[in-house]
């Protein structure tokens, strides 16, 4: 076979890639995804945890979520790129696009369903325009918080949970026993990277709120960042970027040991 015969051949079994409809479809599952990541944190704070409380409780069900997709179903490769993509795009194209949803559409949803609350836009409401900015957030993050898990799911040796099934153990004692002990450094760097950047958060607040309305959704970067470049406060934001710098090396100092002490365990 000549090297043009065996590239025709390559082309006609290589499936297409429709990379349109798969962006359309990355758009409208990744958003879906969001919507269940928040309602399950609505529901941890529904069954009266803290925020706090419910942003860990989400973490774990994340975890559920990842052994999900390292499992043996059918189209979990096709499902991992789909849910994948929402994190290649960019923060501010997206966040653009949001901005339309949550100043339009969704509003007129409200009113038809008759939720007053979200009869208006919410960007243009004080004390939900957070709402906006984490629901972006979440939706581009969760996949990365995933993609971690996955990654500490596959150092798992087979062996460990055939040799399990032997012993009688059961799907939940499995994970319970087993993987979340196994993962627990991934878990850690994960925790601590979700936490520098929820702190870094900037894009998201650009594109939707510009820190509005009243100053109510300022980040510590958009502070920075609009305080010294367009508020004529260089010296003070210097000054406040600096401790910031300061805040998150303590925090990837924290994190280093923690994954060291671990892996001496």
């Amino acid at each position: 076979m000549t090297p043009k015969e065996y590239d025709a051949l390559v082309r006609q079994l290589s499936p297409s890639s429709p990379i349109g409809k798969d962006t359309a479809l990355a758009f409208v599952v990744g958003g879906g995804i969001c919507a269940v990541g928040q309602l399950i944190a609505n529901g941890w704070q529904a069954l009266g945890l803290t925020q706090q409380e419910a942003a860990s409780a989400t973490s774990v069900t994340l975890v559920f979520l990842s052994v999900l997709l390292n499992s043996k179903i059918a189209f979990k490769n096709g499902f991992r790129a789909v849910f994948f993509i929402p994190y290649t795009l960019s923060v501010l194209v997206i966040g653009y696009v949001f901005k339309y949803i949550f100043m339009n559409p969704l509003p007129e949803l409200g009113k038809a369903l008759g939720i007053k609350w979200l009869s208006t836009s919410l960007l243009t409401n004080e004390q939900l325009s957070w709402i906006p900015i984490v629901f972006l957030a979440v939706w581009q993050g969760i996949a990365y918080s995933v993609l971690i898990y996955l990654a500490g799911l596959q150092t798992i040796d087979d062996e460990i949970y055939e040799a399990a099934a032997i012993d009688g153990v059961n799907a939940w004692q499995k994970f319970w026993k087993i993987t979340f002990p196994l993962i627990g450094p991934f878990f850690t760097i994960n925790l601590v990277l979700s936490m520098k950047n929820a702190l870094g958060t900037f894009d998201q607040v650009v594109a939707l709120t510009e820190g509005g309305p009243n100053s109510s959704t300022e980040t510590v970067t958009y502070l920075i960042w609009k305080g010294g470049l367009t508020g004529g406060e260089y010296a003070y934001q210097t000054a406040n970027a600096v401790l910031f710098f300061i805040v998150l090396a303590i925090i990837a100092f924290v994190q280093l040991r923690i994954s060291r002490s671990q892996e001496q365990i």
